[in-house]
């Protein structure tokens, strides 16, 4: 019984990283941006160059200008640190 369960918790792990894997990929390219809602509040930001400016400080602040890969290595590892983030 015992290998049973710690062939089930060893098998958890790949499990999660693909689940987790997925589930990042999907939000990633999704139409849309988080750093021009966040901007935009609902409405069009993109009306003046300051509203740029400020779209793209937030893309480097929450690493939305790294490659795919790259973010979610560090959202990965913040997950594991525990840090799950800001609620927008």
């Amino acid at each position: 019984m015992w290998t049973y369960v710690l062939r089930r918790l060893v098998l958890m792990v790949p499990l999660l990283l693909g689940v987790s894997l997925v589930v990042f990929v999907l939000v990633r390219v999704l139409p849309g941006d988080g750093a021009t809602l966040m901007v935009a509040g609902g409405q069009d930001a993109s009306a003046s160059s300051r509203s740029e400016e400020t779209i793209q400080a937030i893309r480097r602040q929450l690493n939305l200008d790294q490659p795919l890969h790259v973010q979610y290595a560090l959202w990965l590892g913040q997950v594991l640190r525990g840090d799950l983030g800001s609620s927008y």
